[in-house]
């Protein structure tokens, strides 16, 4: 129970239960846990990403308030403490949210999560996490440019062919089984991966939250962390819409960046979407076959977490001409060469 106990996977990129109450709640130590916070710890491990209290607090309420109850059935707390930690909302710290890891550049969690995958499956979990120096042979010049490239082309492509789709993704909510408006005090405490480290270029697409919408004015604010911006119809991109018709407080949405002032904290932004297709890009060097560049999609957090780059497997098309082509040469033919195909040579490839 020990060796389970630290090393069960709690979400948050916690394993363990020490792991897990500092990632989710900061407490110092165990023994400062309330019951609530305990309880909640308690009940994750039957489905972390079922019960995650950063993607699901709805259902991970559900869980922890039934644990609680099982407490006092079996005599771990009172009824009267029970009922006053189910009265209480889930309160996470912000590590729960960014994970309290280094930031690093968005271009480079897909190669890292791939190297973190192979070194698990092959050396477990326990192993890839215990210190280990790996070196790829990634270029990160080569890769941030990658990144960007693919995501233009993605954008440009979504944008001539799918026209705007008005999607967005509702921040998780408590009221009405989540399916209700997002609360003042949920608006607020909502941290989104994308803000981690307040770092807002110009140029730079991220997602922002709408967190007011004045019909009157026709206007939107928006939070990107502690920035803000102001959305009218003039930001509202290619959709061509109105702010007042189009967002609602809770949304998600996919903006760049236009100007930054540090000082007030404010941004100009204008409003994108995340492009509906998919697509990855991976370099080689030829001579060494070492891996230049893995883009796996447009972003980790924003569109999707699989990996086009290496789980998506799908025929090749044409990009598997100039292998065929190289191994004709190769073997001593030239673009003129004339290749006489009879049936019966056809019918023994079948066969083959």
């Amino acid at each position: 129970m020990e060796l389970y106990a630290n090393h069960i996977f709690l979400g948050a990129n916690a394993y363990g239960v020490e792991a897990g109450r500092g990632n989710l709640f900061r407490q110092s130590k165990l023994k400062d846990l309330t019951i609530g916070e305990a309880a909640l710890l308690a009940g994750v491990p039957k489905a972390p990403s079922e019960y995650s209290p950063t993607s699901n607090p709805v259902r991970a309420k559900e869980r922890r308030d039934l644990v609680l109850d099982l407490m006092a059935k079996n005599g771990f707390a009172t009824q009267a403490e029970v009922d006053a930690a189910k009265a209480k909302p889930i309160q996470l710290a912000d590590t729960a949210y960014y994970q309290a890891q280094p930031q690093v550049e968005r271009c480079l969690i897909i190669p890292l999560r791939h190297v973190r995958q192979e070194l698990e499956d092959k050396y477990t979990t326990r192993v890839a996490q215990g210190g280990l120096a790996v070196y790829t042979t990634i270029n990160v010049e080569a890769q941030k440019k990658a990144y960007e490239v693919l995501r233009a082309g993605l954008r440009n492509y979504d944008q001539t062919h799918s026209g705007w789709r008005s999607s967005y993704k509702m921040i998780p909510t408590t009221a009405n089984n989540g399916q209700g408006p997002p609360t003042a005090q949920e608006l607020s405490n909502y941290k989104d991966p994308d803000w981690y480290g307040n770092d807002y270029p110009v140029g730079r697409f991220l997602s922002g939250l709408v967190t007011k919408v004045d019909r009157a004015k026709n206007e939107a604010t928006i939070r990107f962390g502690n920035y803000t911006a102001t959305v009218g119809a003039a930001d509202m991109g290619w959709s061509k819409r109105n702010p007042k018709d189009e967002l609602k407080p809770g949304y998600l949405s996919e903006f760049e960046i236009k100007e930054v002032d540090q000082k007030s904290r404010r941004l100009k932004v204008e409003l994108s979407q995340v492009p509906a297709v998919a697509g990855a890009m991976m370099t080689l060097n030829a001579k060494t076959g070492e891996v230049v560049t893995m883009i796996g999609g447009y972003d980790f957090y924003s569109a999707s977490k699989f990996n086009n780059a290496t789980q998506a497997y799908r025929q090749t098309g044409s990009c598997f001409k100039p292998f065929i082509y190289t191994a004709a040469v190769e073997w001593g033919m030239t673009p003129d060469t004339t290749v006489q195909r009879r049936a019966h040579q056809n019918r023994q490839l079948g066969a083959s």
